[in-house]
């Protein structure tokens, strides 16, 4: 997979972070994912950052990575949190937390999570097909 556009920055953990990164990565990828892709992509950054401000620790540095290719875009956060392994589990439909790997396994194409000093969870979806004019 031939990476076209990289956007790589880092943010504190804090309340804001969700939102920023959200925001820089949709727009970044916009042209690749539009429409109900940016909504899912905005969706997907908001819920891997946010479990990184609540288990890498507030106020410390998060690195968010975003990798375009004519396939795929593919995000990382990398926190200084423990690590984990991944595992499913039964969410109650009226659960208030916990829904953020669960919505990542439903709807990246891919996943995962890697640890090497600090935490990475990272996902990718698929480029749309631009439409082509008749």
């Amino acid at each position: 997979m031939a990476e076209r556009e990289r956007l790589a920055f880092e943010l504190t953990a804090d309340e804001r972070a969700a939102a920023q990164a959200r925001h820089r990565v949709v727009a970044a990828a916009r042209a690749c994912v539009r429409d109900e892709g940016a909504d899912t992509l905005g969706l997907l950054v908001s819920e891997i950052v946010t479990n990184a401000v609540v288990h890498g620790g507030e106020g410390r540095a998060l690195e968010v990575v975003a990798s375009l290719s004519e396939r795929s875009v593919r995000v990382e956060v990398c926190d200084d949190g423990e690590g984990f392994v991944p595992h499913p589990r039964a969410l109650a439909p009226d659960d208030v937390g916990g829904w953020g790997l669960f919505l990542v396994e439903q709807l990246a194409s891919s996943w995962g999570v890697s640890f090497s000093g600090r935490t990475t969870v990272w996902f990718e979806l698929p480029c749309l097909p631009v439409a082509r004019a008749a």
